[in-house]
C-alpha cells in the first residue's frame, strides 16, 4: 500500500515538474543560465537522470515563447495598478 502511494507521488511530482518547466519556458525563462557549478539546466537534468526534463529543455526553441499581455482596464478595486500598464 505504501509503495503504491509513493509510486503515485513520484509520478505526480514528475508531472508537476514538467508542467512548471513548460510554463517557465513559455514565459521566457532563460534555459542557458548557469548554476554555481557552471552547469546549464539541461546538463543538470542529465546529471540528475531526468531524461524527460532534459528532452523538454533540448526541444524548446526561442520562438516557443509566448507574449505576455496585461489587461489595460483594471477593475475599480485594482485601480491603483493602472499606472503600471
Amino acid at each position: 500500500m505504501i509503495f503504491q502511494k509513493m509510486e503515485y507521488f513520484t509520478e505526480y511530482t514528475s508531472f508537476v515538474q514538467e508542467s512548471c518547466l513548460r510554463v517557465l519556458l513559455f514565459r521566457g525563462a532563460n534555459k542557458e543560465i548557469l548554476n554555481y557549478s557552471n552547469q546549464s539546466p539541461y546538463e543538470s537534468a542529465i546529471l540528475a537522470g531526468n531524461e524527460t526534463i532534459a528532452e523538454i529543455l533540448e526541444g524548446h526553441k526561442d520562438d516557443d515563447v509566448g507574449k505576455y499581455t496585461c489587461r489595460e482596464n483594471f477593475p475599480s478595486k485594482f485601480s491603483y495598478l493602472s499606472k503600471y500598464s
